[in-house]
């Protein structure tokens, strides 16, 4: 006998399951669609640093290299537009923009002195702005090691908070770091 069998329910069956005699019912539903809406597009995702590159590139004239990494935090993409702005219609190939503990690197190969000269004092600009600026959020930030994890790099009071909701101010080094 099923488990399902008792006085009342002699076939064995689950109460709830359908009678197979019963049809099935269709029910159908109305949806108003919106004409525009099929035209729009999907949620743009965030924007990765080497698509930024990218985009800088075709917009300014640079070229970049294809072997770079071109990694670096999104804090910081405002500061890589207008370096690239700086150097557009220069003759050089940028060949990384990349994040090395907590600092902007980028590489570069150019023949001419004078481009040669121009992308030290836009790399130098940037490189200094990088030191200040968050690099979650892109605000005025401080250089540090952070998290548990002691990652060494900028965040400002907000993103270290989030990060760290105890503690609210960067770790200290016992070394020149802590003047930045």
């Amino acid at each position: 006998m099923s488990a399902f069998a008792n006085k009342d329910n002699k076939n064995g069956k689950h109460p709830n399951d359908p009678d197979p005699a019963d049809k099935p019912i269709i029910k159908t539903i109305l949806v108003q669609r919106d004409d525009d809406q099929e035209n729009q597009e999907p949620p743009k995702r965030a924007l990765t640093s080497i698509e930024h590159v990218k985009r800088m590139s075709d917009e300014y004239g640079v070229d970049i290299g294809l072997l770079g990494s071109y990694l670096y935090p999104r804090g910081w993409f405002r500061i890589v537009d207008d370096m690239f702005y700086d150097l557009r219609g220069a003759d050089l190939v940028i060949l990384d923009v990349r994040d090395d503990i907590g600092r902007l690197v980028v590489l570069f190969n150019t023949e001419d002195p004078e481009a040669e000269l121009r992308a030290w004092r836009a790399i130098d600009r940037a490189s200094n702005e990088a030191r200040v600026t968050c690099e979650d959020c892109g605000i005025r930030g401080r250089f540090g090691i952070h998290g548990k994890n002691k990652r060494i790099g900028v965040l400002c009071a907000d993103c270290l908070k989030k990060q760290e909701p105890e503690k609210a101010e960067p770790a200290r080094t016992g070394t020149w770091l802590d003047y930045f």
